[in-house]
């Protein structure tokens, strides 16, 4: 009997250990901590994603600049080339040119000195050109009259003018002839003038005949319609032109 009572009453003790309420509010506090980590986590996960979203716009937009940066080197590196090539032809062809200019100054320095007597006799005239030196001969010095002989007289002036021309300079020889324009016979009187001075040139002057030109031409103008011109200079003067500069890749 004391057996039975003992198991009764750890039954009744059982019973009255037993709370419903304490497990309810147990719940409802595990379910609150619960909403309460929700609500704490998924704005960390949106704010993460939105991290991860900038992040890649970022590194979106670094490609774009390094893109651009390197496309800028490329453009500053082939303009700086350009211009050094630029600046490279402007000082050689300034160098050609003035080398060139102080040549002819020279060379009608030279002539001045060679052809006074006859500049000073009204005989000879020259002038500096880019095409070289001109050198104007009063045709009464170089022809028989209103003939197309050679005079005695022309061998020494002419010669005398053909020493600008050398090895070096590597300069021709073209000779205009000249007559006035109502000259009925005139395409005949020029061709054998310039056919004359040609023969004087290379047979007197030891001139080489592929360095001699000779043209005629026909004036009204009486200043210098009984002047035969002798021009000598290069072929192809230098000359600093935009049209020889070189082509930038920019331009191609």
């Amino acid at each position: 009997m004391d057996s039975v009572a003992y198991l009764d009453l750890d039954e009744e003790v059982v019973k009255k250990k037993t709370h419903p309420l304490g497990w309810f509010v147990s719940g409802v506090l595990v379910l609150a901590l619960a909403v309460a980590l929700g609500g704490y986590y998924r704005p960390l996960n949106q704010a993460h994603s939105k991290l991860i979203i900038a992040q890649e716009r970022l590194a979106r937009k670094s490609q774009e600049l390094d893109y651009s940066l390197r496309k800028t080197t490329q453009s500053l590196i082939v303009t700086e080339s350009s211009r050094a090539s630029l600046q490279k032809f402007v000082h050689e062809g300034t160098t050609t040119e003035n080398a060139y200019k102080r040549q002819v100054e020279t060379a009608g320095a030279t002539a001045a000195n060679l052809l006074k007597p006859y500049v000073k006799a009204k005989l000879v005239r020259f002038k500096e050109l880019r095409a070289g030196i001109q050198v104007s001969f009063n045709s009464a010095l170089l022809f028989r009259g209103a003939k197309p002989d050679i005079s005695t007289r022309a061998r020494l002036p002419v010669c005398k003018t053909t020493q600008l021309l050398t090895k070096k300079n590597n300069w021709t020889i073209t000779v205009t002839t000249r007559a006035r324009a109502t000259d009925e016979d005139y395409w005949q009187i020029a061709a054998a003038r310039g056919a004359h001075l040609a023969d004087l040139l290379i047979r007197s002057c030891k001139i080489e005949p592929e360095r001699i030109l000779i043209t005629s031409d026909r004036t009204d103008d009486s200043d210098i319609s009984g002047y035969t011109d002798l021009l000598l200079g290069p072929l192809t003067p230098p000359r600093l032109s935009p049209q020889d500069a070189p082509i930038t890749k920019a331009e191609k």
